[in-house]
């Protein structure tokens, strides 16, 4: 009967602190999960969209232009691919749009590079002095911010942030930022 009593207060504490995710979680495992669900919960490497985004995380031109993978085109927001992959990106056996479906430890090393370049600019924009608060109901946390960054950028976390939660940026899809944003709170974040 004390083992029932002590059972359901743990149960009911873990309740109540938003169960096992009330402790943060490694930047692997945001990776991961960021994975998941940019490439349809299957973790997949080859995917693309009829938009033209790449790979387990859903590359666009501009983002890996960003991360010195891709030389943009004319037409850098149709993720037409035509132009020109780049040295840092030859150096992991990346050649072409193909290469880069066919080359998981290419996606890995460009999300870590990606997500870095987020984090500085959520710096720069002074973005960071929101962690800890709650923005229209949402919590914010660093690895939400940048997860929110992932879907919309770091320009549409600006506006849902500086809106105070009146503007709610969407993708192409219409996922808005803040599904992001808690989707992917309260994992550790290794950048300064």
């Amino acid at each position: 009967m004390r083992f029932d009593r002590l059972a359901l207060a743990l149960t009911t504490f873990f309740v109540l602190c938003g169960g096992l995710n009330a402790a943060s979680k490694s930047f692997d495992d945001y990776l991961d999960a960021l994975g998941q669900r940019e490439s349809g919960g299957r973790g997949d490497y080859k995917a693309t969209n009829p938009a033209g985004y790449l790979g387990r995380y859903q590359f666009g031109e501009l983002a890996l232009v960003d991360c010195l993978f891709y030389e943009g085109d004319s037409t850098p927001y149709d993720n037409d691919w035509v132009g020109k992959w780049l040295i840092d990106a030859a150096k992991l056996g990346v050649k072409s749009k193909d290469d880069f479906l066919d080359t998981p430890k290419a996606q890995d090393a460009a999300i870590w590079r990606y997500s870095e370049l987020q984090w500085r600019t959520i710096v720069q924009l002074k973005l960071d002095q929101y962690d800890g608060k709650t923005i229209g109901g949402v919590a914010i946390t660093k690895s939400g911010m940048l997860g929110g960054a992932h879907l919309v950028g770091a320009g549409g976390l600006r506006k849902f942030l500086r809106s105070n939660g009146q503007t709610v940026p969407t993708d192409g899809n219409g996922t808005k930022i803040t599904e992001y944003i808690q989707l992917f709170a309260s994992y550790d974040v290794p950048f300064k």
